[in-house]
């Protein structure tokens, strides 16, 4: 009877040991890593480049045509601030809720490459939901941090 007890804590311990390290493996899988400007942000590719820097968040689009629309949403429960736009194109909007916690943008690089830089205070992260043509942006046209890594999802949430 004691042989059958100890049988069975030693199994259940066991079990409790493999979800709790497959649990943890799951979770690192998930995180992107945003550190340093994608590696291939001049490759003449076609999508967004998503990186920080240490201090602020940088998103950039880039189209090979003139027809390619990029929209999409920010959200953090800190702030976004010190916005800055790269180049001064009529075409594209950007706005910063008056929360600060959400910021809305629209472009069309033009065959081009359009982006923003903005610093997040107050969080250590950013939900982002990014769109091409309307549609969810394709996960293989999204690179983040100097990894060129790709989101499981077109809403993703990354470490600034």
């Amino acid at each position: 009877m004691m042989r059958t007890r100890l049988k069975t804590t030693v199994a259940a311990l066991a079990a409790l040991a493999l979800m709790t390290t497959m649990t943890a493996a799951t979770a690192s899988a998930h995180q992107l890593r945003s550190s340093g400007m994608p590696s291939n942000d001049d490759s003449g590719r076609s999508g967004y480049f998503v990186w920080n820097d240490g201090h602020s968040l940088h998103l950039q689009m880039t189209s090979g045509d003139d027809s390619t629309s990029y929209r999409g949403e920010l959200h953090t429960d800190g702030t976004f601030r010190d916005l800055s736009r790269d180049g001064d194109r009529q075409d594209q909007h950007i706005s910063i809720s008056d929360d600060g916690h959400t910021l809305r943008f629209r472009d069309t690089p033009n065959g081009d490459t359009a982006g923003l830089k903005v610093r997040v205070d107050g969080s250590d992260s950013v939900d982002l939901n990014l769109k091409r043509n309307g549609d969810d942006a394709p996960t293989d046209r999204i690179w983040i941090g100097h990894d060129d890594e790709h989101p499981d999802d077109n809403s993703f949430t990354l470490r600034v």
